[in-house]
């Protein structure tokens, strides 16, 4: 009889409590993948805190989702964040240092321009209130 309980609990278990919860799950994961995401992507995406309707954007404009987040973190749209990595930003790390130090996209331009290219000297410079050609 013990044995019996067992199986009907598991049973029971598996029908109306796991099914329910691995659907959604199925619901989750379909949503990423018509969103052109393949599952190893979106997991990445998922851990880094997006969902799929804002991981979209940026992978679409080329960004893997660890770059994308430090741009959103310093609250960058994709086409912004584009604008930064054009101008020769590296990557999203050293744009966020930038953009918390208070240099501009601009201002980056103009000492990138001046042959200064290493955004810890940039920053550095800025904080000395240097600018750009002088």
């Amino acid at each position: 009889m013990k044995k019996t309980t067992h199986l009907l609990f598991a049973a029971f278990f598996a029908l109306f409590v796991a099914a329910p919860a691995l659907a959604e799950e199925d619901y989750a994961m379909q949503a990423w993948l018509n969103a052109g995401f393949n599952a190893y992507d979106a997991a990445g995406w998922t851990l880094q805190g997006f969902e799929v309707d804002t991981a979209k954007p940026w992978k679409d404009a080329g960004f893997q989702a660890d770059t994308a987040k430090a741009w959103k973190k310093v609250k960058q749209t994709p086409e912004q964040a584009q604008e930064w990595e054009k101008a020769g930003v590296k990557n999203g790390f050293h744009g966020r240092k930038l953009i918390k130090a208070g240099v501009t996209l601009d201002e980056f331009k103009k000492w990138h321009a001046s042959g200064v290219t290493n955004y810890k000297e940039i920053i550095a410079l800025h904080k000395e209130g240097k600018v750009p050609g002088q």
